[in-house]
């Protein structure tokens, strides 16, 4: 057995406790995960990238480094000529405050916001080379199954404390002790990012669960062949067995998104369950048991929140949606203006109160609800057109490749369960982010990081290792073999 040594320590330490404070929005709790990071995975990467390099990776970062470096080019101060050839508006504004304090040869940059755009791109730094990092350590199989329970217990976590929360609401968010009230939200301080952050656990749980398909499988014909009768408590054992477990974790996931009444979550979660549908081949047994645990939860559900909740819950959503694209279309002047090099990373909340002066609210111009229109406006349009290409080129891949793997689960393997996975679990990161601001959650981004560098090491395994032979979720059973009829003469009596 390898022993685990103090890198893979902090490695699972750091995912098993980012979303436990408060999903690390705090400004010192992400100060300081993200020196760890870029200390400990800095210093790792630079002693071993001979022996490493960038060809063990799958992962193509040329478009990560080229946002990094556009980000720092916005917050380095340019001189005014070339500002006006990037941004006209931005150098008309600067002209005007230049002549109203009667100063003159002064650089600035592109942002309109300078700490704003370091801070981003320090933060952006720490998550590459906690990808890099990640990649690494998960080419042991041991490491990588590790890290899928980890994520797997950490979402139960969040679930269960969330169901407290809903039973006592008095018992609020925890470390700040502030009411959930009706939202329930885990450790989180919002249910949006809440639903957000299990919406990318529960499939991976999912995953994980059939994963070991086999192992439970075997644990109940054992259990037949050495017992004739089962007795209740034999079922109990069978049903807390250890590959069985994340399913049972994966139903708590799924009712603690319906407790959150979030609607985005709910209806991520929605499209990841029928996707899982479409695309896994489950066995009639799995069916059976995820279906009945689904209509468990659901009728829980409706029991503790009321049919009346429910119903809110569905005609709040065309309000929710045309408020919400209200504000994503007033936020497009800010674009208009600023369309090839954008405002600046961190300049949204700074820029909004200018361009939607009818919106008195403050925290609703904090972020534009929106990842990838925020992202834009920030950004510029060329910048976003990219990631946005790099986005979709990935989940064609992806998708191609699921679409190779076999429709049943007796041919299927451990890795491509995973793979499927993980694919909806970014997935639902992406979706979920059209809708709410949830990159600006460092444990979300770190938890979707995470699930990238998993599928991107179970790829280049595929690619690199010689001698790759996956497990398989069902064992291959062995055909009987065949003995000749060979007739024998009854000896005549008496």
């Amino acid at each position: 057995m390898r022993k685990v040594n103090l890198n893979t320590l902090f490695f699972f330490s750091l995912v098993a406790t980012i979303p436990l404070l408060s999903g690390a929005v705090h400004p010192l709790v992400q100060g300081i995960y993200t020196f760890l990071i870029l200390l400990i995975s800095g210093i790792w990467l630079v002693l071993n990238f001979d022996s490493l390099g960038f060809k063990v990776f799958s992962f193509k970062p040329w478009l990560v480094f080229v946002i990094l470096g556009f980000i720092i080019l916005t917050a380095v101060s340019l001189p005014l000529d070339i500002i006006k050839l990037i941004s006209p508006v931005r150098a008309e504004s600067l002209t005007n405050a230049l002549e109203t304090g009667q100063l003159k040869d002064i650089a600035t940059s592109l942002s309109y916001y300078t700490p704003g755009s370091q801070y981003y791109a320090v933060f952006g730094l720490a998550l590459l080379l906690f990808f890099f990092f990640a990649s690494a350590y998960l080419r042991w199989e041991q490491n990588q199954q590790i890290i899928l329970w980890i994520i797997t217990f950490i979402g139960t976590a969040e679930a269960i404390y969330a169901l407290l929360q809903f039973i006592v609401p008095s018992i609020g968010v925890l470390w700040i002790g502030t009411s959930s009230g009706n939202y329930p939200s885990g450790t989180f301080t919002n249910h949006n990012f809440y639903a957000a952050f299990l919406n990318i656990c529960w499939p991976v749980s999912l995953a994980l669960g059939i994963s070991m398909t086999g192992l439970a499988i075997e644990r109940s014909e054992m259990f037949k062949i050495t017992k004739k009768n089962l007795t209740a408590l034999d079922w109990l054992k069978l049903l807390v067995y250890k590959a069985n477990l994340p399913y049972w974790c994966t139903v708590f996931m799924v009712l603690s998104v319906l407790l959150s009444r979030s609607v985005a979550g709910i209806f991520v979660m929605v499209v990841l369950i029928i996707l899982c549908r479409i695309v896994v081949p489950f066995p009639r047994s799995i069916k059976i048991t995820i279906s009945a645990a689904l209509y468990l939860a659901l009728i829980a559900f409706g029991l503790m929140l009321g049919i009346q909740g429910i119903i809110d819950s569905i005609f709040i959503i065309p309000t929710t949606v045309m408020a919400k694209y209200h504000f994503w279309t007033t936020s497009f002047a800010m674009l208009k203006d600023h369309l090839i090099a954008g405002i600046g990373m961190g300049s949204y909340q700074y820029m909004a109160p200018l361009y939607m002066p009818d919106i008195t609210e403050i925290p609703l111009l904090t972020h534009a609800r929106n990842e990838y229109v925020e992202l834009a406006i920030e950004l510029g349009l060329p910048v976003m057109v990219l990631f946005v290409i790099w986005i979709i080129t990935g989940l064609i891949s992806q998708g191609k490749r699921i679409a190779r793997m076999p429709r049943k689960i007796q041919k299927m393997t451990q890795d491509e369960i995973i793979i499927i996975g993980s694919v909806f679990s970014l997935l639902g990161f992406l979706i979920h982010a059209a809708v709410d601001s949830i990159w600006h959650t460092p444990a979300i981004t770190l938890y979707a990081v995470t699930v990238l560098a998993v599928l991107t090491t179970i790829m280049t395994k595929e690619k690199t290792e010689a001698h790759y032979t996956p497990k398989r979720i069902l064992p291959e059973k062995k055909a009987p073999k065949f003995v000749p009829y060979k007739p024998t003469r009854r000896r005549r009596q008496g």
